[in-house]
Parts: C-alpha cells; structure tokens; sequence
C-alpha cells in the first residue's frame, strides 16, 4: 500500500501519524476512534516501527529520529512558492519528535492451533511470543538472515514448538524483515 492510498483511505481524524525522518518512508499509523490519550509505549513502539521499516535500514544506520503528527497536518498541496516531490506530502505545524529511535525488530512465531509468523517492535512481539529472535541492521542478504532467525528461534524453543517452527517457509520469515541487509541482534 502507498502513502498515498493509507491517507486517502485508512486515515481518519483522529489518528495519529508517523513518519522516519528520511526519503522513502513509508507512514505508519495508529488508529485512534475512540479519540484516547495514546500510552507513551505505543508510540515509542510506533517509532522503533517507522524507523526500522525505512530506507535508514537499507542504509545500514543504528537509528534515525521519527515524528508524530495529526492527519490535519499532512497535505499533497503545496504553498506558494513550495515544492513538493512526486509521492511526497507537506507536514505543517508541530511534529512531536522521537529522536535517535533505534532500528531494530524482532521476527517470530506465534502458535496456537498452528503457526503463525510476526515482525514488528520487540516489545509488541515478546507480548505475543517467547518464540522471536531480535534483529539489527547488519551484512546478511534477507534470505540468509530468515534463515539465521528461525535456527535462532529452533536452539531456544521446545520439541513440539520446533516442529512446527521448522515447517515456516524463509520466504514467509522474509516478508517481516526490512529491506537491505541485517543480522541477529
């Protein structure tokens, strides 16, 4: 899904945006229809989220700073005298900053009545799952690093776990991890 479609769509006025402070960002959103005070975890973790599906991870940084704005900020229209890239928005007013936010997920596997593979923030997944393996930015190609995590998450879980474990396809590992390259916290 572009940036784009997600705010044309999906965003209502309510919700809370975030976006890397970076080229080639993609925006991440949470979603807010009750119009709560949002906990201070779920935007640091929304953050680490920004951040770490960015291009600053292809570029193989440790962090980069990301900003929270209101939909009302976020505009295709440019001033008088402004310009604004194709596919790129104009963010008016104050951003609530997140600065220096690390880059850095965890991939792992959810079991129930079955397997299901998660990626995001650690903290999100660890809520979910013993079963993870944290990574970082680093020098493995996306398919070695899938690898990497699942003989990770295989050496710490149990017999029964680890049978199921072991039928995840790399590919499906893949789709949670950035793109560029990274390695096993």
């Amino acid at each position: 899904m572009t940036n784009e479609i997600l705010i044309k769509k999906h965003v209502e006025s309510n919700d809370l945006i975030f976006h890397a402070d970076v080229q080639g960002a993609p925006f991440f959103v949470v979603k807010n229809p009750s119009s709560v005070q949002v906990d201070e975890d779920t935007l640091r973790e929304t953050a680490q989220a920004a951040a770490s599906y960015s291009s600053a991870w292809k570029r193989g940084v440790g962090s980069c700073d990301v900003y929270q704005v209101k939909p009302e900020q976020v505009s295709k229209t440019a001033e008088s005298g402004e310009y604004i890239p194709k596919g790129g928005f104009m963010i008016r007013g104050h951003k609530n900053w997140f600065r220096d936010t690390s880059l850095r997920l965890a991939v792992g596997f959810e079991i129930a009545e079955g397997i299901r593979i998660i990626g995001g923030p650690v903290k999100s997944i660890n809520a979910k799952t013993k079963h993870y393996a944290e990574i970082v930015p680093g020098n493995l190609k996306s398919k070695e690093l899938a690898i990497e995590v699942k003989n990770e998450v295989l050496k710490k879980c149990g017999k029964d776990a680890g049978q199921l474990i072991n039928k995840a396809s790399i590919e499906d590992i893949q789709k949670f991890i950035p793109g560029g390259e990274g390695r096993i916290a």
